[in-house]
């Protein structure tokens, strides 16, 4: 099966972030916000017509500073429509790459407001199920630490914490600390378009959708090229990963890419790094 478009990519990750926002049964200011500020950042559904009317939608209800529960209703409403509309565009995830792009959106939505309840739990363990012919890094990760917490029966303190934890990590940290909410002051200038693995020195950072790290690096030697573990003027690229990293809006940025920034290297992301890997 091909891939998607980055454009359905992007759709689809919003999809799983919309079912995760729900999954708790009520919407709250702070999803709002992490909503909103995600619509408006993300550069494959600018042009959207679906997501734009949601993106309208948020707008209206932030433009005064305040949300009355008026508007979290009509927002809801809104969150249904695109949700709908989203599944009759991209249909059901059914490839390795996009179940995990849905995952981390709903993980994304389940951690907007930084909290996590029982029902929230009880989707992440649905929604991993469904997915159970499917084992790869994160989904069985995810899995795995669903099922442990919920072994008893119920979910703990201390399961219910681990479980947000690694939500967290998969997707770039808590909002309100990594800088989601207020926006971040410098972002990036992310290259696009084929690069040259063979005879290049990457330096690969952040969370892969395509593996451990110690996976891409490998592949990335085989592709002939060289690993660097840190960011010199001796790299060529430094790649990021996809996860945590969609949506630079959400991404704490690492001294790899600070650095990158600094030394003027020219900072490409997993999708990039992936098709310059598969060409070969």
């Amino acid at each position: 099966m091909p891939a998607e478009s980055r454009t359905d990519a992007a759709l689809r990750e919003l999809m799983g972030f919309l079912d995760g926002i729900q999954a708790d049964g009520y919407l709250v200011d702070d999803e709002v916000l992490w909503l909103d500020t995600w619509l408006r950042d993300n550069p494959y559904l600018r042009s959207d017509p679906d997501a734009s009317a949601l993106l309208e939608v948020t707008e209206d209800a932030l433009h005064d500073g305040v949300i009355t529960s008026t508007e979290l209703q009509e927002i809801d409403e809104a969150i249904t429509r695109m949700r709908e509309a989203g599944e009759r565009r991209v249909g059901a995830s059914e490839n390795r790459d996009a179940i995990t792009t849905e995952l981390i959106g709903l993980l994304r939505g389940i951690t907007a407001d930084q909290s996590l309840v029982d029902d929230e739990v009880e989707r992440l363990r649905f929604w991993t199920r469904r997915a159970e012919e499917w084992s790869h890094w994160p989904l069985s990760e995810v899995r795995h630490r669903v099922e442990e917490a919920m072994r008893a029966g119920c979910v703990g303190e201390l399961e219910r914490q681990d479980l947000m934890g690694v939500a967290e990590r998969l997707v770039g940290g808590n909002p309100a600390e990594s800088g989601a909410i207020r926006g971040l002051p410098v972002q990036p200038e992310v290259t696009e378009g084929v690069i040259p693995v063979s005879g290049s020195r990457l330096c690969l950072t952040g969370q892969f959708v395509s593996g451990p790290r110690s996976h891409c690096e490998r592949r990335t030697k085989e592709a002939g090229g060289a690993v660097a573990g840190n960011v010199s003027k001796k790299v060529d690229f430094v790649v990021v990963g996809d996860i945590a990293s969609r949506d630079w809006a959400y991404s704490t940025f690492g001294r790899k890419v600070e650095k990158a920034m600094e030394y003027e290297i020219p900072v490409v992301t997993e999708f990039v790094w992936r098709q310059a890997i598969d060409q070969l």
